[in-house]
């Protein structure tokens, strides 16, 4: 006669690392899921930890489980199983998000040339939003702060010459130099 055991599985910790941790030495028991037409079979994740307690006469395992942003929770085995001659069914999948996101701050100057200084045309020719991604790996939308446009005129500059006038007076006699 098998006793019957219960599993937690805790998908809790559901770390949306940066990185995929190394495989373990402990094999998921998969479920007879099929994926759906089409469609790649989804990854079999394996827990990182597997941790056994026993309250009550109940025997309880605890998988946890660390997955990155690309890992699908989905693929965490659900299905009961057999281990050491004990049945486990799961009790609850917990959820732990210990992610962190890491922003700062992004100005670009946009320089344009306008034919008029009338600000409803200037702001007209901006885009509302751009898709920006910098060199060092930072992400987001990029949108116009409207409260900083200032508005220049282009094309002045500085110009001198040497100017010389010549008078001409006909019809004269003699030449009279006073």
């Amino acid at each position: 006669m098998k006793k019957h055991h219960r599993l937690v599985s805790l998908a809790s910790a559901l770390l949306l690392a940066l990185a995929a941790l190394p495989g373990t030495a402990l094999a998921a028991e998969t479920e007879g899921t099929e994926p759906a037409q089409g469609a790649p079979p989804p990854a079999v994740l394996y827990p990182a930890e597997v941790r056994a307690s026993e309250e009550n006469g109940m025997i309880r395992l605890e998988k946890v489980y660390y997955l990155s942003t690309r890992d699908d929770p989905s693929a965490i085995p659900t299905g009961d199983f057999d281990r050491e001659g004990r049945h486990y069914t799961l009790l609850d999948v917990l959820k732990n998000d210990l992610s962190e996101t890491d922003s700062k701050d992004y100005i670009e100057v946009v320089t344009l040339d306008s034919s008029t200084k009338d600000m409803a045309e200037i702001i007209k020719m901006l885009e509302p939003e751009r898709e920006i991604a910098t060199e060092d790996g930072y992400t987001g939308i990029l949108k116009p702060d409207y409260t900083k446009i200032t508005v220049e005129a282009a094309g002045y500059k500085n110009n001198s010459w040497t100017v010389s006038a010549t008078r001409t007076y006909p019809n004269l006699s003699d030449v009279n130099h006073s």
